[in-house]
This record gives structure tokens, C-alpha cells and sequence, in this order.
């Protein structure tokens, strides 16, 4: 099973891209106990959002922590 949250030598990986253009990303980054951490639902949908996969984001599915995360995800990113 791949980790939802990844060290960023996995992202970078993950991303097949160097660790410095990683590092320049803010999407999906994520502070977990004072280190860096990349979530890979994040990256996900903003990697489908930069190929035209998704035209509108859908409505919040419930109130989970993963749904109330990606909501939180998606609004920091967005305001980046």
C-alpha cells in the first residue's frame, strides 16, 4: 500500500521530477509534526486539474477528516 503522505524524496518519485522542483511546489505540502510531507490525493488533483481531467471540483462528499482534508488542501492551494 503507497503512504497518503509522503517524505519528499517519495514525492519527488512519485512526480518522476527533481527534489528542487519539488521543493518550489506548495501543493500537497503539509506540516506534520515539523517536517515537510506531500499528500498524494493533492497532487493527484492537481496534476488532473493541469491536464484538463477535471473541469469543476465536486461538491464535499461528508465530513471526514480525508474529505475535510482535501477540502483544506484544496483551499490552501488555491490560495497560494
Amino acid at each position: 500500500m503507497t503512504s497518503r503522505l509522503m517524505t519528499e524524496e517519495e514525492a519527488a518519485a512519485y512526480l518522476a521530477i527533481p527534489r528542487a522542483a519539488l521543493r518550489r511546489m506548495t501543493v500537497g505540502r503539509v506540516n506534520v509534526g515539523g517536517r515537510w510531507r506531500w499528500d498524494r490525493k493533492a497532487l493527484d488533483a492537481d496534476l488532473d486539474r493541469k491536464a484538463g481531467l477535471v473541469t469543476a471540483r465536486p461538491p464535499p462528499t461528508g465530513s471526514t477528516p480525508d474529505d475535510l482534508l482535501d477540502q483544506w488542501l484544496t483551499d490552501e492551494a488555491a490560495h497560494a
